[in-house]
């Protein structure tokens, strides 16, 4: 579903109790100034998937690669939109009947990660495939840590 909304605002000034006459009557731009240029702005509101991925440092461009290769990534006119923050830590302690990629059965590992997000519109159909064909496959972990939350992007 796409929302239309019109977001409206005005610059409010205030002095302490005291009156404003005359002190700041120039500096404030009039409705019709170039410096109010983004007063009524129309604002398309479109439902998403952000899809968050905690990934190892020294995997991320695999990942990112196997994601982008299997879907666009777009939003308007851009394609492959990711975000990435680096400095995360993971920590787990596999148990019987894991088989880790990192870390031995019964010890408490912590390693650095990376925090990797983006976005698709919300369909169901696309997330999965996205996650069963480019996410899975290509992450080293065996339980990857994906979260998938319904959001809204606003687009101009």
């Amino acid at each position: 579903m796409k929302l239309n909304i019109t977001i409206n605002y005005s610059i409010h000034i205030g002095i302490g109790a005291g009156s404003n006459k005359g002190l700041l009557a120039d500096s404030v731009p009039s409705p019709q100034s170039p410096a109010v240029k983004h007063r009524n702005t129309l604002m398309e509101l479109i439902e998403i998937y952000r899809v968050t991925i905690f990934v190892p440092p020294n995997h991320l461009d695999e990942l990112k690669a196997a994601i982008c290769a299997s879907d666009p990534l777009d939003i308007g006119a851009y394609e492959q939109v990711m975000w990435s923050s680096p400095g995360s830590k993971e920590q787990f302690r596999p148990t019987f009947g894991a088989k880790p990629t990192a870390g031995v059965i019964g010890e408490r590992i912590s390693i650095e990660s990376v925090r990797l997000e983006f976005c698709i519109p919300r369909d169901p159909q696309r997330l999965q495939h996205l996650i069963e064909n480019a996410v899975f496959p290509n992450h080293p972990w065996e339980v990857p840590a994906v979260f998938v939350d319904e959001s809204i992007f606003p687009m101009k």
